[in-house]
Parts: structure tokens; C-alpha cells; sequence
């Protein structure tokens, strides 16, 4: 009797742009990329893992990062924080340095677990003029939140380039579909979280980056 094949896990570790409870649960990035994976690999058993939790900053994710992800020894990890990271709060704000070592001790802990293949994401736009902290001093000095953001993604895409590990840039390819179909296609009235179609927008730039893991595996 032939042996049941053991499911690979894909598990998304970040926020509220990972956690999407913005969307119908079938309209959140993760289920479309599980949707359109399982057309694409019908033969591969996957188990996909939520570990999105909204506000958090990688400071905060580090801290829970043993119950939510250790423990379900994922074979996939898709990381993505960064925006919370930016908060004014004195007692939240992560420094960009800080932030490098959060992205350091999360990759250490989950390497020195099971080797899984892991995949970065930047932190999606954010648009200034709908965001509840648009005239907050704090960011007065930076030109706005997302300006603010940006070191935070560049962060992540040096900390990729770095290590070797892959990028998908969802923050570039929702700036490309703002561009073309202007930003409340994408984003939702208070600036930041995703509509349906940006989280399609999500989902469509993470698939190849999950195929190739797959494939890898």
C-alpha cells in the first residue's frame, strides 16, 4: 500500500497585507495563490498556513514567531513586513537597524529548524492622502507615510540580495497597477490595505516565485 504523499506547507508570516481580513476569505491573496497553485500542481499536496496578524511589526512578529510558525515546521515561508515598523508610537517604532537584525533572527530561526525555502515581500504602497496619519508631524520630515515606509522595503530588498533569497517585489508590481488603473483599484479608502484586485495583484507576483520552490524542493 502506497504511502500518502506528506503535504508541503506554505506558510505567509507578516501583518495585516499577509492577514488580508480586509477581503472575503476567498478574495485574500493566500486562498488565490492555493487556488491557482493546486490548478497548477494538481499532484502536489500542500497545506497553506495564515500567520498574518495586523499591526505587527517584525519586532512583534519575532516574538510570536515559535506557536505561529516554528511549530508547524513550514517547507515554504513567505516573509513580509516592514510598514508597521514605521510607526510614530516611540514604544513600537522598530529602527531600521533593528528591523535588519528582526529579518536576521527570523531567517536564523527558521533555517536552523528545517532548512525551508524562504521568500521575501516588500511592503505594498501606501497613498497619503487617504491614510488616517496623513498629517501626523511625525512624518512631516520624511514627505508622508509611504516615503517614510520606503527605507523599511529597501531594507528588504538589500536584506534579499544579500542572503540570496528570493524577492517578489509586490510593492513594484501595485505601484505598476496604480500607474494603470489608478490607486483605489488596488487599495482600499484608508490607504493602505488591499482591495480584491490588489491582493490578485499580490497573488499573481508571488506564484512563481512558490512554483520555483516547489520545484526546488
Amino acid at each position: 500500500m502506497d504511502t500518502p504523499p506528506h503535504p508541503t506547507t506554505i506558510l505567509a508570516f507578516g501583518d495585516s497585507i499577509t492577514q488580508a481580513a480586509s477581503q472575503p476569505e476567498d478574495k485574500r491573496w493566500l486562498q488565490l495563490l492555493e487556488c491557482e497553485l493546486r490548478t497548477r500542481r494538481p499532484g502536489v499536496a500542500v497545506t497553506f498556513v495564515n500567520a498574518g496578524v495586523g499591526g505587527n511589526t517584525s519586532r512583534e512578529g519575532l516574538a510570536r514567531i515559535e506557536p505561529d510558525v516554528l511549530r508547524h515546521r513550514p517547507d515554504v515561508v513567505l516573509i513580509e513586513f516592514g510598514g508597521n515598523d514605521a510607526t510614530p508610537d516611540p514604544q513600537r517604532h522598530v529602527p531600521l537597524d533593528e528591523y535588519d537584525a528582526n529579518l536576521a533572527a527570523i531567517r536564523d530561526r527558521l533555517l536552523s529548524l528545517s532548512r525551508p525555502r524562504l521568500i521575501l515581500l516588500t511592503f505594498p504602497p501606501v497613498i497619503d492622502a487617504w491614510h488616517a496619519w496623513r498629517e501626523h508631524p511625525a512624518f512631516a520630515a520624511t514627505g508622508g507615510l509611504d516615503a517614510a515606509v520606503e527605507p523599511y522595503r529597501q531594507r528588504t530588498r538589500a536584506f534579499a540580495l544579500r542572503h540570496g533569497l528570493p524577492l517578489a517585489d509586490i510593492d513594484l508590481a501595485l505601484r505598476d497597477s496604480i500607474r494603470r488603473d489608478g490607486p483605489g483599484h488596488g487599495i482600499l479608502p484608508d490607504g493602505v490595505h488591499l482591495t480584491a484586485a490588489g491582493n490578485a495583484v499580490v497573488a499573481d507576483t508571488v506564484l512563481p516565485f512558490v512554483l520555483d520552490a516547489l520545484d526546488r524542493a
